[in-house]
């Protein structure tokens, strides 16, 4: 101990009380060199700073936000509730009511804590005013009025030729250039070039984010493409009517509008032509499957640059993802129909239009425009896609994001008008001929053409409305051939963050008005009204197929949300361990997701869909075979009976293309006049033809064919050779 310690403050108040017992004690001077006075209350360490030097993870778990584990517990219980179809409640009375109250809750909790910072939302990109000088290229844009309207007149009798497509063409060529920003892009483009030709560099390098994407690229093929050939396994009528449109342009028809089965748009037809024509893929399934996937593969990049464009280049590359690898998009391209043109175009068209606005750039307005007009010869919904344009002008000429260039943005407006009337001529010029089959699809579901409509239009409109809006969380319709029928048209975590994403979406439009924010909410039920104007078959509806467009927009909000979750948490942990945490999670996310629309489509939808449709790929090898050794087409039948196999496809799967050898029991005499061998495939259920032929051909002998689904069996009656 120290002989002579400090005295306390106490020893010192005592002495001076107590004088008589001695000398006051003196209070010590202040060494001032001994003593360090912080600069700020900033350098004092705080208690985090003091447990970051004690232990860093202690640190980095007073950071994490912990809060929002529970709105994404609390919504993801319910979505997967949701999810069950054969045990969720399905009215309030079952308790809908609190899953829903459920629900609200969960996205109250999370707008809290995107107060608190905890959830960001990335700000929309800065909006670039830039006063076009309208200078244009006058002889160009005459010269393309002139041969447009040659094309027009050309384009008659539903028939394209050489003469009418080089004049089209011509037309928005002319039109295009005649309208383009006269700026010296290409010129320095092609300058750039030639002079990396002189003096070549042979030095690649490629970036880690352009990695990330072609990785990202990678997964969505893996998911489009994967067993291509066999899911979905069997084709229904409705492909029997596309290969026979098919065989029409390959055999001298080039038509503009096809008019079989109530008329179809032009674009799919024309690229199975050429696939069969230069890569001899043949009138098969796997001819229509490869052209619509192909085609929603490619759309993937402007999947990509549209979320780019609303949000960052994180928010691109979580929207390529999920849309490459999500169910819905996926099977609307598999199943070989024109389904997926629909999205396909949505992409584009809306990417050119929103940088258009946001740059007030022309050239953006005269590539969505092209795209917009080309689009409409692919699928009936996309005539939706031009009030989805004209919504996004209104919008942002309505705030005040637009001052100073309304005029400007007006202008904007017309130009993307003109050039999709345009690149729409062949077919506008078959809807001025022949208005009436133009509309008949169109009028037999919104209108009574058909048949009645079954309740008052605004009633059945509003319950269609309510039932769309909701597919993504509930029910996608009752079409087995084109989705999961039944299911919430969104994987369980897709769907949780796209309601957090419109949540966020509406709360930062209410607090700062930004015109981007209210387009994206509203965009949606657009592109839904070509399934929500089913009114005279409300049970259509909700339709994957006719809502599809809006799974473009529905997936850059859901990569929205994420992309907020992620960005929250990082900035929140700090530094290098905040990036590896929100990086960590966002993996984990899409691996989740991947491995429940894996299973949704390989095994779920598989097994659907092989359950419903008839197995007519067998059928068609009975039929191969029995023609490639002792028959010929000629005296293969298929017996017609109720709700059963299509004989078109039958034959397509055998090799036949537009070979109809459908057969009905009153017909059978006909078939006496054939000595050779004959072949007739029939239902099992259907005893009197089985009759009638065992009469008719006593010599003949019956198999049923052990077929891969347990219902599907089907019986063979061979016929020998007669004589």
């Amino acid at each position: 101990m120290s002989q002579n310690p400090e005295p306390s403050v106490l020893d010192v108040f005592k002495s001076w009380l107590t004088p008589w017992k001695g000398k006051p004690i003196l209070i010590p001077e202040l060494d001032e060199e001994a003593v360090v006075a912080p600069t700020s209350i900033a350098s004092i360490p705080d208690q985090e700073e003091r447990v970051d030097e004690q232990d860093p993870l202690i640190g980095i778990a007073l950071r994490f936000p912990w809060f929002l584990g529970i709105p994404l517990g609390i919504a993801l219980l319910v979505q997967l509730r949701f999810d069950d179809t054969a045990s969720r409640p399905r009215t309030l009375e079952e308790g809908l009511w609190l899953l829903v109250g459920f629900y609200l809750l969960a996205v109250a909790w999370q707008l809290w804590r995107h107060q608190k910072g905890d959830w960001l939302l990335t700000s929309p990109r800065e909006i670039e005013h830039k006063k076009d000088t309208l200078a244009f290229r006058p002889v160009f844009l005459v010269a393309g009025l002139f041969v447009g309207i040659a094309a027009f007149y050309t384009l008659e009798g539903n028939q394209f030729t050489l003469t009418n497509v080089a004049l089209w063409l011509a037309a928005l060529f002319l039109v295009v250039y005649g309208l383009w920003s006269p700026g010296n892009i290409w010129g320095e483009r092609w300058a750039n070039l030639r002079a990396r030709l002189q003096k070549p560099n042979f030095n690649f390098s490629i970036s880690g984010w352009t990695l990330l994407v072609l990785g990202a690229f990678l997964v969505a093929a893996f998911f489009r493409f994967y067993r291509i050939a066999d899911v979905p396994g069997e084709m229904v009528s409705d492909h029997a009517e596309k290969l026979y449109d098919v065989f029409d342009v390959m055999n001298g028809e080039p038509r503009i509008f096809f008019p079989r089965n109530a008329g179809r748009e032009p674009i799919q037809f024309y690229l199975v032509a050429t696939l069969i024509k230069y890569f001899n893929t043949g009138y098969t399934f796997l001819s229509l499957k490869l052209s619509m996937v192909i085609m929603g593969f490619v759309s993937l990049i402007y999947v990509y640059l549209l979320g780019k464009e609303v949000g960052n280049k994180r928010v691109g590359l979580l929207a390529l993802v999920l849309f490459g690898m999500a169910f819905w998009p996926n099977l609307l391209a598999r199943t070989g129909m024109r389904l997926i043109l629909y999205p396909a175009f949505t992409a584009p068209v809306l990417f050119y239009t929103l940088r258009g606005i946001r740059r007030s750039s022309r050239n953006d307005y005269l590539l969505a425009g092209g795209f917009l007009g080309i689009g409409l010869m692919g699928y009936t919904a996309t005539l939706l896609l031009p009030v989805v344009v004209v919504t996004a002008f209104g919008l942002y000429l309505l705030h005040k994001h637009s001052a100073g260039v309304r005029l400007q943005t007006i202008v904007g407006l017309a130009l993307v008008t003109f050039v999709a009337l345009v690149a729409f001529l062949p077919l506008a010029r078959f809807a001025y001929d022949e208005p009436e089959i133009f509309n008949y699809r169109t009028g037999t579901r919104v209108g009574s053409d058909e048949v009645p409509l079954p309740g008052p239009p605004l009633q059945i409109f509003l319950q269609n409305l309510g039932d769309a809006l909701v597919m993504t969380h509930w029910d996608d319709g009752e079409v087995w051939v084109i989705s999961v029928a039944g299911r919430p048209a969104l994987d369980v975590l897709s769907a949780v963050f796209y309601a957090f994403g419109v949540a966020l979406l509406l709360y930062q439009y209410i607090r700062k008005r930004h015109w981007l924010y209210l387009f994206l909410l509203i965009s949606i039920p657009i592109l839904m009204l070509p399934s929500v104007m089913s009114l005279a078959f409300p049970a259509e509806n909700p339709h994957a197929a006719r809502a599809g467009g809006a799974a473009v927009v529905i997936f850059v909000i859901v990569a929205l949300a994420i992309e907020g979750l992620l960005s929250g948490m990082a900035t929140k942990v700090g530094g290098s361990t905040g990036k590896a945490i929100a990086t960590v999670t966002g993996v984990l996310i899409v691996l989740a997701a991947a491995s429940q629309n894996y299973s949704l489509v390989f095994s779920e939808y598989d097994e659907i869909y092989r359950r419903s449709a008839w197995n007519t790929s067998e059928m068609g090898a009975v039929v191969a075979d029995f023609t490639a050794t002792m028959g010929s087409e000629e005296t293969v039948w298929i017996v017609g009976y109720p709700h059963w196999a299509d004989s078109r496809l039958v034959m397509l799967s055998a090799g036949y293309p537009y070979v109809d050898k459908a057969i009905f029991v009153e017909n059978f005499e006909t078939t006496l006049k054939f000595s050779g061998a004959q072949l007739f495939i029939v239902n099992p259920d259907h005893t009197e033809a089985l009759d009638a032929l065992e009469s008719l051909y006593p010599r003949g002998w019956v198999k049923t064919y052990d077929a891969a689904e347990e219902t599907k069996d089907f019986l063979i009656y061979f016929v020998p050779p007669q004589g």
